[in-house]
């Protein structure tokens, strides 16, 4: 995988506060650590604005989290598609939106239709 996600860290407002610095864009993945110690992912996202902000937002759907800071939103919406397709996180119903206007393609889709 292209990207190392860090974590896995409590899912809660004082570890949030203390891990992650705000207003900066990132990716993550939420789900719990199994008795056997492997991290099980939930769900895989990204935000480009305050990826902290959105995992405040999600306090409380899963307990702990892995997160990549990164430096742009093509980047977020790159390593979120490729976390969609290498996990198949449960969570995630449908692909990574992709924003209005953008053109943007994931090339997992493209590789797979070539």
């Amino acid at each position: 995988m292209r990207s190392v996600l860090v974590g896995p860290h409590e899912l809660s407002f004082d570890c949030l506060e203390r891990t992650l610095p705000r207003q900066r864009i990132g990716v993550f993945a939420i789900g719990h650590v199994d008795p056997a110690g492997t991290f099980r992912v939930q769900r895989v996202g990204r935000d480009e604005e305050d990826v902290q902000a959105r995992l405040r937002s999600l306090i409380g759907s899963a307990n702990k989290f892995k997160f990549a800071l990164v430096h742009s939103a093509f980047e977020a919406f790159e390593i979120e598609c490729e976390l969609f397709h290498k996990l198949r996180p449960p969570s995630n119903v449908t692909h990574p939106n992709r924003p209005p206007g953008s053109g943007w393609k994931c090339r997992h889709c493209v590789q797979l239709h070539l």
